[in-house]
């Protein structure tokens, strides 16, 4: 046993603690005693944070790094002059604020997000109520708002377009892989990929400065970049759900889609070694 614990270990104040037999030592006396190598050590805020964003920069590296690709339609690579995607205009841009913001998805996300946070009283400043759903769900609709408004406007001034493209036609490895890459990338005005910087901008930007009107015990730095990365997720989420809700609702509802033709996301790689949809098909 090193010296040090045994000095702790003799210290008049636990045998008091111990004498009593009723009651347990207090452990907030026996910790400020403690040594350094006994009691545990809580990871700081700096740290964690520290940690959130580069679990965030691995998955965002991981996707830029691919290589840009151009949308074409059936999978075939585009010609600059015959490709099928449409660049974004300032009605569209409207558009896609209006259905991020107040569609089903979002209004769905909204309503499951704060009921969790109800059932859990988080934060508990709100309540367990009624009352305290209506907060949350407050809370949470400010925040997409800001956020979705910050992507849109600060995307608008490079040409920059948060729309998700379906992959309709193409194997199911492929569909989940553009939903994980495209919560990271976006397309240029020419249709090709890029890394979404608005959204880089937008999400952390909102969280951080929500902290301003948010709740005490979730208006730090740490809760911010927690928040971050959820919002990143949801993103995720929703673009999940723009790939396979129409598939799974035409089965549910026996409905037929008219939807746009295949789009695909051709990288150069997939040129070169013959795995583009078309060379899969012939």
């Amino acid at each position: 046993m090193p010296a040090a614990y045994d000095d702790w270990m003799n210290k008049p104040h636990l045998e008091s603690c111990l004498s009593g037999i009723d009651s347990p030592p207090n452990s907030d006396v026996l910790n400020q005693h403690a040594p350094k190598h006994v009691t545990g050590k809580r990871m700081r805020p700096a740290e964690r944070v520290l940690i959130y964003v580069g679990i965030f920069f691995l998955f965002a590296l991981a996707a830029a790094s691919q290589t840009p690709g151009t949308l074409s339609a059936s999978g075939s690579p585009a010609n600059p002059g015959n490709s099928k995607y449409h660049q974004l205009t300032g009605e569209g841009r409207l558009n896609w604020f209006a259905q991020s913001t107040v569609g089903p998805p979002s209004l769905i996300g909204g309503t499951i997000s704060a009921g969790w946070g109800t059932l859990f009283n988080s934060p508990k400043e709100y309540g367990p109520h009624w009352a305290g759903f209506g907060k949350r769900y407050g809370m949470r609709f400010t925040g997409v708002s800001v956020s979705n408004a910050m992507e849109g406007g600060l995307g608008a001034l490079w040409g920059e377009d948060p729309r998700y493209i379906r992959a309709k036609g193409q194997p199911f490895k492929s569909r989940v892989g553009r939903v994980i890459k495209m919560t990271f990338l976006a397309y240029d005005k020419n249709g090709e990929t890029m890394p979404a910087y608005a959204r880089y901008i937008a999400i952390p930007g909102n969280n951080f400065l929500s902290n301003t009107w948010r709740a005490d015990s979730e208006a730090d730095a740490s809760d911010a970049v927690q928040r971050t990365l959820t919002g990143f997720l949801g993103r995720m989420a929703g673009n999940a759900f723009q790939e396979f809700w129409p598939d799974v609702s035409k089965h549910l509802f026996k409905r037929d889609h008219e939807d746009d033709a295949p789009i695909a996301l051709t990288s150069t790689a997939e040129l070169l070694d013959g795995t583009s949809a078309q060379n899969q098909a012939e």
